[in-house]
């Protein structure tokens, strides 16, 4: 259920929307140094050939080795993804987009993704930066996320910045 919310901070939140806030890390803070792979609609990308528990294990073991996390997003807050996206980073809370005001990657980040008008996967590396869009129609969609996480890691081998989350697994 690593669900990130789309939505704009309301300027005048209520008292349940400031503790909500409160207690959602902001993306780039979960993230970690790790670069993100967001999911539109994760269900599309769940497999239904091989068993349900070995299946989230490779797909785990493979993102973790990549140094990518996967994680839904919403429009709706309070909402909390049910697929196979929690299981994999074994976390479930909601996080936030914006991290400050001036968090200008944050902001442009936002624009980016309200632009996407279809289902997408989005990957954003550790500092919010869109590093590939992947938009898609429902039921059109036959590549796995063990396609692309690979693909996530060609790309990260080949980026100017790697995260230290990357080196760190190295050692």
């Amino acid at each position: 259920m690593a669900t990130l919310c789309l939505t704009e901070p309301s300027p005048t939140p209520t008292a349940v929307e400031i503790d909500s806030r409160w207690q959602s890390p902001p993306l780039r803070e979960w993230l970690a140094g790790d670069w993100g792979m967001l999911f539109s609609h994760p269900e599309d990308f769940q497999d239904r050939s091989l068993e349900q528990d070995r299946w989230l294990t490779i797909v785990a073991e493979e993102f973790h080795a990549c140094g990518v996390k996967p994680l839904a997003c919403t429009t709706q807050p309070g909402r909390r993804d049910a697929t196979w996206v929690g299981t994999v980073v074994r976390d479930w809370r909601t996080l936030r987009l914006d991290g400050a005001v001036a968090d200008l990657p944050a902001r442009q980040l936002r624009a980016e993704i309200a632009a996407l008008r279809s289902r997408f996967v989005l990957l954003v590396d550790a500092n919010l930066r869109r590093r590939g869009a992947l938009p898609y129609q429902p039921g059109c969609s036959r590549l796995s996320p063990l396609d692309l996480a690979a693909s996530v890691s060609a790309l990260r081998r080949r980026a100017p910045t790697a995260a230290p989350s990357q080196a760190a697994r190295a050692a």
